[in-house]
């Protein structure tokens, strides 16, 4: 093979090497770090859905989660649903969401009456 015959080739390779570096390889890693999470879902464990929802594992079955997202509220999700497993934030407190976010806390109490009326003359 000539030189210009070996250059022609190596350009080719070199392209389909970068591509395998900057984009299969990441996703493959991705796919079995999704994959992990979603095999480790265990009772009691708070996850993340995919659709952003969090909660807290309540029981487990071959391919459906039940997921408690509040006090008495429990939804079944699928369990590819779950789009990573959420570790507890360090000194975490009631009042907190995930990441630490502060929640607010609702009352019970109604909200003032709104005047609806016109103020144009």
């Amino acid at each position: 093979m000539t030189s210009d015959q070996v250059s022609s080739l190596l350009l080719p390779l070199l392209l389909v090497a970068v591509f395998w570096a900057l984009i299969i390889r990441p996703a493959r890693r991705r796919q079995r770090e999704l994959a992990t999470a979603q095999s480790s879902a265990r009772p009691g464990a708070r996850v993340m859905l995919s659709s952003g929802v969090y909660g807290d594992v309540s029981s487990v079955d071959d391919t459906d989660i039940m997921l408690t997202i509040a006090p008495r509220v429990t939804i079944k999700v699928h369990r590819q649903a779950i789009a990573k497993i959420v570790e507890p934030a360090p000194g975490g407190t009631p009042g907190t969401g995930a990441g630490g976010a502060t929640v607010a806390q609702t009352s019970t109490q109604p909200a003032p009456p709104v005047d609806t009326r016109s103020t144009e003359p």
